[in-house]
């Protein structure tokens, strides 16, 4: 088995990127190392991983992401001010379900609920 092969057949990679963006759809902030669990790491910690995935999605597609899709939903508060201070605008949770135990920091688009892409059949 040839596992850069099949890689490169399941991961997006940034010529692709470029391409989605190009072709008029938003690329979101997912983070630059895909941590398991977001909400254990300090505000810099998260700061650091989602600044570095905003300034690669920059590169690549020419313009700033809006949006965020939190890693396995994995979010707290330092995260919401995490994407304040980074200017997103809209927020991503990986359930179907409200959050109101958050304050939203004035954007009450930070928590939108979505279908994780894995329950999708």
């Amino acid at each position: 088995i040839d596992f850069n092969s099949i890689a490169q057949k399941l991961w997006v990679n940034e010529k692709i990127l470029k391409e989605i963006s190009s072709s008029g759809h938003e690329i979101g902030l997912h983070s630059h190392t895909h941590p398991y669990d977001m909400k254990n790491l300090t505000y810099e910690e998260q700061l650091e991983e989602y600044s570095k995935n905003k300034s690669f999605l920059t590169r690549i597609c020419g313009r700033e992401p809006i949006s965020v899709a939190y890693p396995l939903g994995s979010f707290n508060s330092d995260t919401l001010k995490v994407m304040k201070k980074l200017e997103i605008k809209i927020g991503f949770i990986s359930s179907t379900n409200l959050v109101s135990k958050y304050k939203i920091l004035d954007n009450k688009f930070l928590l939108l609920p979505r279908i994780d892409s894995y329950k999708i059949k």
